[in-house]
């Protein structure tokens, strides 16, 4: 009788042993799953990132032109004021010097409002990450 409750224990024990064994293998098996998911979602982070950054890097070397090319126009456009009062009488200066003040303010609200929808866009970009 002792001999048989003896072999139960064993048994028992045994049993115990191979469900920790099967689940140690379990949780390294959902570990080893976890931690290359974790991999592939920081190597994909990281691409993102790159890629950002080199879009980034493409805007600001497109903006430097742009204002580049607009500091030029600009230089070109006050040459050519220049030359034409040389020209011009003085009542039509006057009144020249008047339109340019009116396109001025025109331009001036233009930008601001092509600003604010650039900034709104940015924001819009960054409310979808």
């Amino acid at each position: 009788m002792e001999e048989e409750q003896n072999k139960k224990k064993e048994e028992a024990t045994a049993s115990a042993a191979e469900e920790a064994m099967a689940m140690i293998l379990r949780l390294q098996s959902e570990k080893s799953s976890t931690d290359m998911q974790a991999n592939q979602y920081r190597r994909m982070a990281e691409q993102k990132q790159q890629y950002d950054q080199e879009v980034i890097g493409s805007l600001q070397w497109i903006v430097m032109k742009h204002e580049s090319n607009r500091s030029l126009l600009e230089d070109q456009l006050r040459l050519c004021r220049q030359k034409l009062k040389l020209y011009m009488k003085g009542d039509e200066v006057d009144e020249r010097e008047g339109i340019d003040a009116s396109m001025n303010l025109l331009n001036s609200s233009t930008k601001d409002c092509l600003d604010d929808v650039f900034i709104s866009s940015l924001d819009m970009d960054s409310l979808m990450l």
